[in-house]
């Protein structure tokens, strides 16, 4: 059933080329792109940006995990990410490696909120100063 999950780790190896893709989607206000790729001799890495547009300062994403498919003959798995003010940004590694002529392909974003444990007890931080020696 999780088969997916157990699957060798392989790490990219003998970088060739970069390979913008440059392709977006705008869904309420959120827009999806798949920037570029990193071609290797072994695999390929995709990297997907997302942006928030609004004018307030203050916003920013929650949590979630993203899984990336491509096809049923590509294993897709997360490769770290980060985020800032309104946009975050993901890479995964996609074995095998992808053509340089993605036009064809399609890739579905899926997104998985974490939503808060109930049994999780917050901890609020109050305003002070702290120094560590």
């Amino acid at each position: 059933y999780h088969e997916r999950h157990f699957l060798p780790l392989v790490v990219p190896t003998g970088f060739r080329k970069f390979v913008p893709i440059l392709i977006s989607v705008e869904i309420d206000g959120i827009l999806y792109s798949v920037t570029h790729m990193k071609q290797y001799d072994n695999a390929s890495v995709v990297n997907i940006e997302t942006e928030v547009d609004s004018d307030n300062t203050n916003v920013r994403f929650e949590h979630a995990q993203f899984e990336l498919f491509i096809a049923p003959e590509y294993q897709c798995r997360p490769d770290g990410g980060y985020g800032h003010h309104k946009g975050m940004r993901h890479s995964f590694v996609v074995i095998p490696s992808l053509p340089d002529d993605v036009t064809n392909l399609e890739f579905s974003l899926t997104i998985k909120p974490h939503r808060e444990v109930p049994e999780m007890k917050k901890v609020t931080f109050s305003e002070l100063s702290v120094t560590l020696k």
